[in-house]
């Protein structure tokens, strides 16, 4: 599981080298800058499926049902 996180506030600013990956995988995956988004890939880091809005169940309860 892994988090790209895009913070507004320079309080919260990533490092600059966290920043340029989450940026890499925006680019790739999130072209148009949907928001929320979740992607579930592959192996290979195919798409599987995408969810263009927040589950409405917990994270754990979303996880179980990933697996």
């Amino acid at each position: 599981m892994f988090n790209a996180d895009f913070p507004r506030k320079k309080t919260n600013a990533l490092s600059k080298e966290q920043t340029a990956e989450n940026e890499k995988l925006a680019e790739k995956y999130n072209p148009n800058g949907q928001f929320p988004l979740i992607i579930l890939l592959d192996e290979n880091g195919k798409i599987v499926t995408k969810w263009e809005e927040l589950p409405n169940e917990t994270v754990a309860e979303f996880i179980a049902k990933l697996k």
